[in-house]
Formats: C-alpha cells, sequence, structure tokens
C-alpha cells in the first residue's frame, strides 16, 4: 500500500509541476505577446508621425520654392523693363553660347560611346 501511494504521490506532484510549469508558460508566452503588440503599436505611432513631419516639410518647401521663383520671375520682369537692350543682347549672348556647345558636346557623347 505504501508502495501504491507513493506512485500516486509521485504522479500528482509530477502533474503539479507540469501543470505549473505550463502555467508558466502560457503566462510567459502572454506577457511576450503584449510586449510585442506595444512594440508594434510604438514603431506605427514612430512611422506616422515621421509620414507627418516630411509631409508638412515638403509643403513648407513647395511654398519656399514658389515663392522664390514669384520673385525671381518679378526681378526678371524689373531688369528687362529698366534695361531691356542690355537684356536682348544677353539673351542673343546666351542663345549663341548654347547654339555652339550644343554640337560639340552631342558629338562627344557620341564618340565616346
Amino acid at each position: 500500500m505504501a508502495t501504491v501511494m507513493s506512485e500516486t504521490s509521485a504522479e500528482n506532484t509530477s502533474e503539479a509541476r507540469t501543470t505549473c510549469a505550463g502555467t508558466r508558460v502560457e503566462r510567459e508566452v502572454k506577457e511576450a505577446a503584449i510586449r510585442a503588440e506595444k512594440t508594434f503599436r510604438d514603431a506605427k505611432a514612430a512611422v506616422s508621425a515621421q509620414l507627418d513631419d516630411t509631409r508638412i516639410q515638403g509643403e513648407r518647401f513647395g511654398k519656399r520654392a514658389r515663392y522664390a521663383v514669384e520673385d525671381g520671375v518679378r526681378e526678371a520682369e524689373y531688369r528687362i523693363r529698366r534695361n531691356p537692350l542690355n537684356s536682348v543682347a544677353l539673351a542673343f549672348a546666351a542663345g549663341a553660347v548654347v547654339s555652339f556647345l550644343a554640337p560639340h558636346m552631342m558629338g562627344r557623347k557620341g564618340k565616346g560611346a
């Protein structure tokens, strides 16, 4: 009878350890899932914030670029009105330089390839 009791007691102890270990593993898995979910939420929030910052920076850059172009156009109009002859001479010189350099640059590309 003592051996039967000790076997039953050993089985109960073994089951208790298994149940305790199973509960511990289950708890650790739940905690790991909670940590993973929190990490995912934090990463999602960080990416969202970065995208918003980038969008705002892009909008600001676009506005500054538009204002710079508008200022450049106004400045060019002012200079042309003030010195129309110089403006025409400058445009002619720029066209002459481009028309002279363009065939030479195209010729170099064709020979090098």
